[in-house]
């Protein structure tokens, strides 16, 4: 069997099983999940070419031969460690958020399905295994006169700065956030989810459902407010990212949920993560008077300009996240000059360098497709993933273990003791 790639200067036919073998024999012979061999590709470290015809992507055979004899004598416990650290070996037990077959399970469940009919308070309470509802009226985060002063302060910052300022006024004023018992430690994330969906939007910290507080800030009205909350619930979580790991090591200090959710917020500014859907709402901007955007992209990429909010190198066959988000835009506004612009920038991008949209580029969409205020992307994204940190608290808890990972000195010697 032969398979034609576009490799050399003329197409050449190689046997399949000589240079260019299938994801599934790929990571057999490393013995690894196709989830961590896409990390391999995306990291440089395996050359893969799309299939033509409809078929599936192939993996250069002498790199899994390489990779594979360089693992073999890489396992001294600190090249392990290395390794953990960057991304690949779970480093970390979780019964969180399982990412497998280009799909995402929270506790089993199939984020996006569940993304079709459930609330975000609905998902907190499965990823916090809530035995009650810590989500009843009365239970608000504290209002005190330096919350009302802090609000006021705040009313002019992006809504990630404005939650980082009012998050520390809430801590010190909520005695019971130190309190050890899990029912009592749901109860205080639920008033700081709260406390983060109304800073994200200026407001006031009320009891109404998490989305209700966003669409009545947003002026998001009937049905379009669905695609609001289904946005929330695909943003709850996504297993170790760095503000998710960030959230964890700070829980296991013995800090309180506020801390996390503060630790998360300033993880998720970072251009590589949450600041992605920023860049993606530039991206659409600066695009938005191009007509021919196949070359405009092209021109980019020549000028060594990364295109964000596409490919994700846990999904090399689309982030299943944003297509389900991307689908329902055009579900309810299939007639938007948005939609189909949104739709052609995609093709343009993927037909330049075979990537898809991910969640950032839905959000993006989202953002001007619903007429928010500039910045919304991200607000959305900070307030269902606040339900994440607020998850992975409560499991790191659970275990009352330190993170403390080892350095592996690289600095100078130490100078001898001459005394």
């Amino acid at each position: 069997m032969c398979y034609v790639v576009n490799l050399d200067s003329n197409d050449q036919c190689y046997p399949m099983t000589d240079r260019w073998i299938s994801a599934e024999e790929a990571a057999e012979r490393l013995g690894v999940t196709q989830a961590t061999l896409y990390a391999y590709v995306s990291r440089g470290m395996v050359r893969s070419e799309p299939g033509k015809q409809g078929r599936k992507r192939l993996y250069r055979a002498d790199d899994i031969r390489g990779l594979r004899e360089k693992r073999s004598t890489g396992r001294q416990p600190a090249s392990i460690a290395r390794r953990a650290m960057n991304f690949g070996t779970p480093i970390l037990a979780s019964g969180l958020t399982l990412i497998a077959d280009h799909r995402v399970y929270y506790r089993g469940r199939d984020a996006v399905a569940l993304s079709r009919t459930a609330s975000l308070e609905e998902v907190a309470r499965l990823l916090w295994r809530c035995e009650s509802d810590p989500f009843s009226a009365g239970n608000l985060p504290p209002e005190t006169p330096a919350m009302r002063q802090a609000r006021k302060l705040a009313a002019g910052l992006p809504p990630l700065e404005r939650c980082r300022v009012l998050l520390p006024f809430a801590a010190a004023a909520d005695d019971r956030a130190w309190a050890a018992d899990n029912s009592i430690r749901q109860d205080t994330g639920a008033r700081a989810l709260r406390l983060v969906a109304a800073g994200a939007v200026g407001v006031a910290a009320n009891a109404d459902p998490v989305g209700a507080v966003l669409a009545r800030a947003w002026n998001v009205r009937g049905r379009h407010r669905d695609l609001l909350r289904q946005a929330l619930v695909l943003c709850a979580d996504h297993e170790l990212n760095v503000s998710g790991f960030t959230a964890r090591v700070v829980a296991s200090s013995g800090a309180t949920i506020y801390d996390s959710v503060l630790s998360g917020l300033s993880a998720l500014n970072g251009p590589r993560h949450g600041g992605q859907t920023l860049r993606v709402g530039a991206l659409l901007d600066s695009l938005a008077g191009e007509r021919d955007l196949r070359r405009a992209i092209a021109g980019m990429v020549r000028n060594g300009q990364r295109i964000p909010g596409v490919g994700h190198f846990l999904y090399p066959e689309g982030d299943p996240r944003g297509l389900a988000l991307l689908t329902s835009v055009a579900r309810l506004f299939p007639d938007h000059p948005v939609t189909a612009f949104a739709r052609k920038v995609a093709a343009a991008v993927e037909a330049v360098i075979d990537r898809k949209p991910n969640i950032d580029f839905a959000l993006g969409t989202i953002e001007r497709v619903l007429a928010l205020p500039p910045g919304s992307a991200i607000a959305i994204f900070l307030v269902g993933r606040t339900v994440g940190w607020i998850a992975h608290h409560l499991e790191q808890s659970e275990t009352e273990t330190l993170i403390r990972p080892r350095a592996q000195y690289v600095g100078p010697a130490p100078e001898p003791d001459e005394s």
